[in-house]
């Protein structure tokens, strides 16, 4: 049992430094803590803890070695995939909860250009002349400003993602825009369409020219 308010001296801190936990060390903090319900008074404390915590690595670049970055990926590709309850449990811990604009300025930062995953050296799709903020407007109205998958509106979504609907190409030609071939989707909706094989795409084709025709014919 710890010592409540004890501080480690210097010494005992430059002790530690370095020393690495046995694995059936490990198993035995793991099986101490496993099944323990924080409480909300302490769940509290923890968040006050944080507010005016900074990373001790903060806008700190370069502080990691080629040899010491090799071992940290290795370390998580050796990590077993997450098991469906503990995505379950992930999911519902950030299900509601809304990203403040400078946190979305953030994310888009840490994505947008050479960091994206997606990257194909700065080449942009061609886009026709009609392509606009007038013709997305237009198919966003048409599609009563919510998402076609979700049922998200456009003012959620600006909140939520910080940005509008997204329009989406049902064909992935960025050439055909005629109003059949364009849908209004979340960001989060779009993603899963333009990420994947070339199977899913065929998929999503289907899935929306099907939902194009049950909603105007």
């Amino acid at each position: 049992m710890g010592k409540k308010g004890y501080k480690h001296s210097k010494e005992s801190i430059e002790k530690m430094k370095g020393r690495k936990l046995s694995q059936e060390t490990k198993d035995k903090i793991g099986a101490f803590h496993k099944g323990k319900i924080v409480s909300e008074e302490t769940r509290e404390k923890m968040r006050r803890a944080k507010i005016n915590y900074i990373p001790w690595n903060k806008n700190l670049t370069n502080i990691y070695s080629e040899k010491t970055l090799k071992k940290m990926s290795d370390a998580q590709k050796r990590k077993p995939p997450s098991s469906q309850e503990t995505r379950d449990k992930l999911s519902k811990a950030h299900k509601g909860k809304i990203k403040t604009p400078e946190h979305l300025a953030k994310i888009g930062a840490a994505n947008r250009g050479p960091n994206n995953y997606n990257w194909k050296g700065g080449v942009k799709p061609y886009y026709p002349s009609e392509w606009g903020e007038r013709l997305r407007k237009i198919i966003r109205n048409r599609d009563n400003n919510e998402c076609q998958m979700c049922h998200k509106t456009n003012q959620k979504s600006k909140i939520e993602e910080g940005r509008a609907l997204a329009i989406h190409h049902i064909d992935y030609n960025k050439k055909n825009c005629f109003s059949k071939n364009l849908i209004a989707l979340c960001t989060s909706c779009h993603t899963r369409t333009t990420i994947g094989k070339i199977k899913n795409r065929k998929f999503w084709m289907n899935f929306f020219n099907r939902l194009y025709y049950i909603n105007f014919y």
